[in-house]
């Protein structure tokens, strides 16, 4: 706040006031105050705590309803901006409290004024920062997991797709790649939203789809191909432990496959025993559960098995165990 020293001047019986060799005291934080009467108490003048909006969030409220004045002499209010951009409307400018709209990006100051009915005035200013939008892109690719039979020319489609601020957005630009995996692919079509992708060998690939705004986000998916000539070799997981969803539903297990079976090896099929039937189950890939199956399973980044459990089957307390065929 500043603050400025006043000399006072008698000329007969009229009292003037001239400000003579003014100086900042830059360590007083008090209000700007101007005292026309020494038998008076000047007002206290209060604009209320600094303020922070962000788009499309464009009004606040002023408010000096904690200013006061010693004498309870305090007679009138003024707001005005004194800094910051030109698009604004105070709505009542001699209002203890009002509302500022059509506020736009930047920082704006506004200054308070109390009068008390003496004629003593006191300012204060308080800050309004407006930010821009926060945005925030969502990105998703499908199918999470597929598994694949290789023939001459194995293919597969990818498709993604993208929301801004949780709307379709107009996306700049779009990509498709590959992460790892075998060196046979081909991505005909790597910056749409779908595409197909031809020339996949035995493995297993990862690939990502990311799109970008004024803000990126991606997401990959895994496409295990299998020989069905190949043998068969197996691992048995024993006593898994569920991970429980409280309010989903579902209940799922999370191994690292790589720390069973050789990595970048495709996976062909997936059994699951529960504790309540002692019987071998095979697992359907999620999003293929057309018949609403208990369990099911998908692969993530290329080496993470999901292992999913919905509404049917043994109780949370079952400790199943999993044959992995690859």
């Amino acid at each position: 706040m500043k603050k400025w020293n006043s000399c006072l001047i008698l000329i007969g019986s009229i009292a003037t006031i001239i400000d003579i060799a003014c100086k900042k005291e830059d360590t007083d934080i008090t209000p700007d105050i101007i005292n026309v009467n020494e038998n008076n108490r000047p007002p206290i003048a209060n604009a209320g705590l600094d303020k922070t909006i962000i788009l499309p969030v464009n009004m606040i409220t002023l408010d000096a309803s904690t200013s006061t004045d010693p004498d309870n002499n305090l007679s009138t209010y003024t707001w005005k901006k004194i800094t910051g951009p030109a698009t604004f409307t105070i709505q009542d400018t001699t209002s203890a409290q009002t509302t500022v709209t059509n506020l736009s990006l930047g920082e704006y100051h506004f200054e308070l004024t109390v009068i008390d009915t003496k004629g003593a005035t006191a300012k204060d200013t308080c800050s309004v920062l407006v930010l821009a939008p926060q945005s925030y892109l969502y990105v998703s690719a499908n199918p999470k997991y597929s598994l694949l039979t290789a023939t001459g020319n194995t293919t597969t489609i990818l498709s993604g797709s993208a929301w801004l601020n949780g709307l379709t957005a107009n996306i700049a630009s779009k990509e498709w790649k590959k992460i790892s995996g075998p060196v046979s692919y081909m991505i005909n079509s790597p910056s749409s939203f779908e595409t197909l992708v031809t020339g996949l060998t035995t493995g297993v690939y990862q690939f990502q789809f990311k799109a970008s705004v004024n803000v990126s986000d991606s997401s990959r998916v895994t496409v295990s191909v299998i020989d069905p000539l190949s043998p068969n070799q197996e691992v048995i997981l024993q006593n898994q432990q569920w991970n429980i969803v409280t309010g989903f539903g579902c209940n799922y297990l999370a191994i690292d496959l790589d720390q069973y079976i050789p990595p970048g090896t495709p996976v062909k099929k997936i059994f699951i025993k529960p504790d309540c039937t002692s019987v071998w189950k095979e697992l359907v890939i999620i999003g293929s559960n057309l018949t609403n199956e208990a369990y099911d399973y998908q692969i993530l980044n290329g080496h993470f098995l999901d292992v999913e459990w919905c509404n049917s089957g043994c109780n949370y307390l079952d400790s199943p165990d999993l044959k992995i065929i690859y």
